[in-house]
This record gives C-alpha cells, structure tokens and sequence, in this order.
C-alpha cells in the first residue's frame, strides 16, 4: 500500500530531522562565538566605556567654550579619579568608570596626580596629554596645538 501525502498535510508534519540538526548547527556556532569573546563585563568593554566617557567629557567642554564665548576649565584628580568642569560660576563632578585609571604621565615615567585643562572659546586648548589605562588597554589622549582637535592614541 502506497500513501500519499498532500502538499497542506506535509506543511502540516513539523520538522524534518535535517532542519533541527541544522537549527542546532547554527546555535553551537552562535554560542561559540560569543563565548570565544568574553563576558558582557570584559576588560576592553569597561575601558572602552571609560576612554568614550573622557573623550566625551573633554568634548563637550570645548564645546561650551566654543558657543558661549568663555573658556571653561576641566580639572583632573586622578587620586579621587574625578573630573571637576569648572563653567563660569557653575561647577560639575564627573567620576570616571572604574576600574579605570586616568592620569597624565610625566617625561621620566611617573604620573602626575593632578592637571587642569583650560578650553578657549577660540578652540585652542591648554594641556597636557592624558592616559586612560585598565589592564593592558592603554589610550593617550592629547590635544592638536594648532586646532585644539581631540586625539585618542590606541597602545
């Protein structure tokens, strides 16, 4: 006796054992990947978060000099690993994202536990180059003399 099934019916059967193991190809080569990558919480995640919130803090403060005419000032302490804006008469504290380190590093290989960077309304900034650091990412974040263009140098 030969059966025969429908073109409605055979939509109707579910899923043949090609499509499943195929299915679950897929989803081990998915999980590998991710977890070949790491945690949510790696490393390089946490210091791209902070390198992103210095650069953000920094541009936004040349941001303010630029459109309001006066020159605002951003202060670091990297003991406390907090930025102070200072804006005329108002005052904002931005702490960085642990564990990340900023500081500004000197010529002999030490770091200064403080610095000041002073945002011209002209564009022009006044500075030392300043390191983000956590773990093995390093960044070095400095300032173009001639434009007061933000540079970020990956180490």
């Amino acid at each position: 006796m030969i059966l025969h099934i429908d073109a409605q019916s055979r939509g109707e059967a579910g899923f043949t054992l090609l499509e499943i193991m195929v299915v679950l190809a897929i989803a081990g080569i998915l999980l590998g990947v991710a977890l070949e990558r790491g945690p949510l919480r790696s490393e390089a995640l946490s210091f791209s978060v902070a390198r992103r919130q210095v650069v953000d803090l920094l541009h936004q403060a040349q941001d303010l000099s630029e459109t309001r005419g006066e020159t605002v000032t951003v202060l670091l302490d990297s003991a406390e690993g907090t930025f102070l804006t200072v804006e005329g008469h108002t005052l904002r504290t931005t702490r960085i994202h642990k564990p990340a380190r900023v500081f500004v590093p000197t010529v002999s290989g030490g770091m200064m536990a403080r610095a000041s960077y002073r945002f011209m309304a002209d564009g022009r900034v006044t500075g030392e180059p300043l390191m983000v650091v956590l773990g093995h990412h390093a960044a070095l974040v400095r300032f173009s003399d001639v434009t007061g263009r933000i540079q970020i140098d990956e180490r």
